[in-house]
């Protein structure tokens, strides 16, 4: 291919034809031979030798009647809000260190041009994970009956969307497309009832797109797709790819049009462990050239918040795990110090007491997990002190970063997976605790996660009758005295 040109683009859906990531603006950003890849390069490097992958048309974004009644679809709107003579980029707003800053600016490029910024006003989440929507009834009588009154729905899945997109990408790579437009109407059935509709999308964890869509997955050095073992053998597509951001960007834009108030980003991270099929080593690119995954991920989500918040108005959160290690952040890309900073009006990190290591020889790590000072050992038996620990210690570090707001997933489901005496039954009092500990760390935002949306009135009743913690939590104990 000479050095000028690049594949044609479709023109399709906001996202070029498979031609290497690009930086935020179009530039290109990796040059891929037939014969393995290239050192990867910056949109900065590329911008004099490269033209501009051409204006992508928005046309063929979804335009759903739940959003603009004019028929203005999500897409139009944004392109509409970044251009004119009086664009800016983007304000970057992450805690990156100077270093950081320097390397992310080189790399990526600058962020997203826009000429007028759209103010949010935050809503304060009590809300509930269901899933498809399969059991709506019983979910609306759950709201008007109790303090709920939110609900996260699934709009895009790990290679799964749940309503007929029109991305072509998508299609071109075979992933799961409902062909109904079932979801549209549940989410327009929450909206007439009053109930705020918070659409979840799955970023990075995408496996038929990656195997289908090679140019967007996470490979070794002989361009070989990775399939991880530590992650069911799913497959990853590239966080350091700005091409996959924008995939990512346009499910979004359809999602707002499907009639979403919010969206939490969900699976933004790295993969974990190692390879299950045989492969090289994972390579994203020469070392001296990449950002480290953390400050990747916040780029990722700073896009996200231009893309969608600033020029929306829509207001957008994203889960993480509660990572309280370097190395776990090096690993996954999730910081509570990027994520916190960022711009979101919200961060979601997942609380599961079970998700926690105890301290079994057999299935945890023979010690147990040391939360904000504190040991737990059994940490699925204390949920009102692990909840109240890891608010805590968010409250202490990151708290005064930016305005972002913490709203995080709770245990609503019995984890008899786990060994013996490391489990109990999740009885609505001891969901309730949860809610209590953020309460008296004076927080008053959560999601409730049941994987098959099923949720007691009971929880509520149970915290309405001020529920207390138990005087001394069941094998857990103070670091220090350990």
């Amino acid at each position: 291919m000479p050095k000028n040109q690049l594949p044609k683009s479709t023109g399709t859906a906001g996202v070029s034809e498979p031609c290497g990531p690009t930086d935020v603006n179009g530039s290109a950003a990796v040059k891929v031979s037939e014969q393995g890849p290239k050192r990867i390069q910056s949109g900065a490097e590329l911008e004099a030798d490269l033209p501009k992958i051409s204006q992508p048309n928005y046309s063929r974004a979804a335009k759903s009647p739940l959003r603009n009644k004019s028929g203005i679809s999500a897409a139009e709107e944004a392109k509409e809000a970044g251009s004119g003579v009086t664009a800016k980029y983007g304000d970057s707003l992450a805690a990156y260190t100077r270093e950081e800053q320097v390397k992310v600016d080189k790399f990526f490029g600058p962020l997203p041009p826009i000429n007028h910024l759209k103010l949010l006003r935050h809503y304060k989440v009590k809300g509930v994970y269901i899933g498809n929507g399969d059991n709506l009834s019983e979910i609306i009588s759950l709201v008007k009956n109790t303090e709920i009154n939110s609900v996260v729905i699934n709009v895009k899945s790990d290679s799964y969307f749940h309503y007929p997109t029109e991305n072509i990408i998508a299609r071109k790579a075979g992933v799961s497309i409902v062909g109904n437009d079932e979801l549209a109407q549940r989410i327009q059935k929450l909206k007439d009832q009053g109930i705020r509709v918070i659409g979840k999308i799955s970023c990075f964890r995408d496996t038929l797109l990656a195997r289908n869509y090679p140019e967007f997955a996470v490979k070794d050095k002989e361009n070989r797709v990775i399939n991880w073992s530590n992650e069911g053998e799913a497959s990853f597509v590239n966080p350091y790819n700005i091409n996959v951001w924008r995939y990512i960007r346009d499910c979004c834009y359809e999602a707002v049009d499907l009639g979403c108030d919010e969206l939490l980003l969900d699976q933004v991270r790295f993969p974990f462990g190692v390879a299950a099929n045989e492969v090289g080593n994972v390579y994203y690119g020469e070392k001296e050239d990449l950002p480290d995954k953390p400050a990747a991920i916040a780029r990722f989500l700073e896009f996200m918040r231009v893309e969608l918040s600033d020029k929306l108005g829509v207001p957008l959160s994203a889960s993480l795990f509660d990572v309280h290690s370097k190395q776990g952040e090096l690993s996954s890309g999730q910081s509570y110090r990027m994520f916190s900073s960022c711009g979101l009006d919200s961060i979601t990190p997942i609380l599961f007491p079970s998700d926690y290591a105890n301290a079994s020889p057999w299935s945890g790590n023979g010690v147990g997990t040391e939360i904000n000072g504190q040991l737990f050992k059994a940490p699925d038996l204390d949920p009102y002190g692990v909840i109240s620990a890891t608010a805590n210690y968010y409250l202490s570090n990151f708290s005064k970063q930016g305005s972002t707001f913490y709203r995080p997933y709770l245990q609503a489901f019995t984890a008899g997976y786990l060994p013996r005496n490391y489990w109990h039954k999740y009885t609505p009092a001891e969901i309730a605790k949860q809610i209590k500990a953020l309460n008296d760390s004076g927080l008053d935002e959560y999601i409730l996660w049941n994987g098959e949306a099923h949720y007691s009135r009971e929880i509520f009743t149970s915290l309405a009758g001020e529920v207390t913690p138990d005087e001394q939590p069941t094998v857990t104990s103070s670091a220090s005295g350990n």
